[in-house]
């Protein structure tokens, strides 16, 4: 067991006290190092805990945000929406006006408003159902 075997009963005295002294700080350390991390584990636990009470708060404010631009989204969709008429409509309509059959109709729009003129196709086919006349307008002229 080199090199303790050649080693002098001082020098083996000084070493067997170094490594005791070495070893008792290492239990010191030991301790310490454990005593340091039970404390901080508990800590960061409570810290988590109040991070995770935080972003559970700042979840339920952010889901009441999403929750009013939605209904705030469904009622400009529903305010700016096209108007509609579907089958239904568009038959209980003809079927009102049949009793005035042979009207004659005109739809005027503005050309740039598509909107309004989808939904003139639509009152015209209710129209026509009906039996009215469509007249088409010749031509705008324009003043100024």
């Amino acid at each position: 067991m080199w090199p303790f075997s050649t080693m002098t009963l001082a020098a083996a005295s000084f070493w067997n006290s170094a490594a005791n002294l070495g070893l008792l700080g290492s239990a010191i350390l030991l301790f310490l190092a454990t005593f340091v991390l039970w404390q901080t584990a508990d800590r960061k636990e409570e810290l988590w805990d109040a991070d995770k009470a935080d972003a559970n708060l700042k979840i339920a404010e952010l889901n009441k945000e999403a929750a009013n631009a939605k209904l705030e989204t469904e009622r400009l969709r529903l305010r700016f929406a096209w108007r509609t008429m579907d089958k239904d409509q568009r038959s209980r309509i003809s079927s009102k006006l049949k009793k005035y059959s042979g009207q004659r109709f005109e739809i005027v729009t503005y050309t740039s408003d598509i909107e309004a003129a989808n939904f003139g196709a639509k009152i015209h086919e209710a129209l026509r159902d009906a039996g009215w006349i469509y007249v088409k307008i010749a031509s705008w002229q324009t003043v100024g």
